[in-house]
Formats: C-alpha cells, structure tokens, sequence
C-alpha cells in the first residue's frame, strides 16, 4: 500500500489507529487504584533493539507502530529491557500515600427554615414496580383494541353489517385474519347492547361522520360518529340521535362535546 497512490490515505489510517491505541493505552494507565498489570506480546527482534542507542538513532520509519513496539521503546530507553526477561514493575505505589487536599471552608453557611419535599421514596417504589402493579403491555393492546372497534362502529349502520364490516376491515389489512373473531364478538356485544339496539335496527334511519353546519356561530367542526334519525311521528318531527364512540376512560373533554351537541336544539 505504501506504492500506490493511496499511500497517503493509508499512512493516515494508520496514524489514526495508532492514536486510538494511545488513548485507550492512556486511559488504561491512568484508571487503576492499587495495581496495573500490562500484558502484551514481545515485539520482533531487531539488529540494534537491546541498546538505549538504537532507540535513539533509529530513524523515523522504524518508529514503533504498535502499542507492544512502543512499550520496548520505553523499556530501551529507561535501560530496563532485557531479552530473558519476561516482566517488568514499572512502578510500586504499594506504600505511596495520597496527598489529601483540605482547603478551609471560605463561604458562610445558610441554614434551611423553610424545605417542601415530596415523598420521593413512594416515588422511586412505584418507578420500580411499575411493570409489575401496571401491566402496560396489556393497556396497549387494549386501546389498540380500542381504536379498531371505534373505526368499525363508525362503518356499521345495521346490526346486521357486523360480518361485512369485519370483512372489509380484514381485506384493508386493518384487522388480521386471527383478530377477526375478537373484532365480530365486540362488534355484536355493542350493536346487541340493549341501551344501543334501538339505533342500529331498522326502525331508525342512520348516517355516519356527518358534518354538522351550525349558523350565527364561529365555524367549528362538529363531526359526530352516528346521527340517528326517528321516523315521523304524526305533524311532529321525528327525534334526532347523536352518538360519538369514545375511547375509555371518560375525560372531561367528552363531556364538554356532549353540552355543545345539546346545545344544538336551543340555537
């Protein structure tokens, strides 16, 4: 690679991969407390590698060029290297006593009259337990559930579509095939609630996802999931049902909705 035109490249690479090694070599050097042992491979013999001088008069492109090259470098030039050895104390902090630092204390102490505190070890108790007291992977899947049976409550007009619904939502790739007895069973519990029935029968004519225009007021969009219209009954017009599909639990966000469709007959 040194005859090619990418030898600068490659010189660079190689730099860079020794500077790795003496930063990972450095951090290793400095982090022990009591002992270090530095373990590496005997470097390969040279003509002149057993004399302080050789170190000295080598030239630049005989440099070490590995972490095990540079660790001899050091040895030659400390005069400590020696060809039948095989370890080396470089160093024995073994009855060095660290230098502890104690500055006098320069600022004035305030004391504390007033402290607000939370119960911060109830807290960290719940953070720890939380996956074992609240089951989260089981409050997914059930808003997940939650979502596909608002979606097919908003294409169900008669109790009776409950099968065509399941099976558009499954063509659509919404519902698995696996889900789709799940999808039929909350379907039909919904549809055959007793304080439901009434609005997806026949008796009633529905719409769905209709937008409602209200005059003499800002525009907003009021965009029920179901508008239930009764039949005529004699001169008088017949009642009209609202109905939105809302994920538990109740927020007051809901209700707010609800008021402002009540309002609609006063306006």
């Amino acid at each position: 690679m040194t005859r090619t035109p990418l030898a600068q490249q490659y010189t660079e690479e190689l730099e860079k991969t020794f500077l790795e090694g003496l930063n990972m070599l450095y951090v290793a050097f400095t982090r022990p407390r009591h002992r270090l042992y530095a373990i590496s491979r005997r470097p390969k013999p040279t003509k002149s590698s057993t004399s302080r001088s050789a170190e000295t008069e080598m030239p630049p492109s005989e440099q070490a060029k590995t972490i095990a090259e540079l660790l001899h470098r050091y040895l030659l030039s400390t005069d400590q290297w020696d060809d039948e050895r095989t370890a080396y104390v470089l160093s024995d902090a073994q009855h060095r006593v660290p230098a502890v630092k104690s500055n006098a204390a320069t600022t004035s102490n305030w004391p504390l009259l007033n402290l607000t505190s939370t119960p911060w070890e109830e807290r960290l108790r719940l953070r720890r337990h939380a996956n074992t007291v609240f089951d989260f992977d089981d409050q997914q899947v059930q808003r997940e559930w939650n979502r596909k049976l608002h979606y097919a409550l908003r294409r169900t007009i008669l109790a009776a579509d409950v099968e065509r619904v399941a099976a558009h939502l499954v063509a659509e790739g919404l519902v698995s095939t696996k889900e789709r007895p799940v999808l039929l069973k909350l379907l039909s519990r919904t549809v055959e609630n007793p304080q439901l029935t009434h609005y997806f029968s026949r008796a009633v004519s529905a719409e769905t996802e209709r937008e409602i225009l209200i005059g003499g007021v800002p525009r907003q969009d009021y965009k029920p999931d179901r508008i239930v219209f009764e039949p005529n009954v004699g001169p008088a017009p017949g009642r009209v049902t609202l109905i939105d599909f809302r994920i538990p639990p109740p927020e007051p966000q809901h209700r707010r909705l609800l008021q402002q469709y009540g309002g609609f007959s006063s306006s």
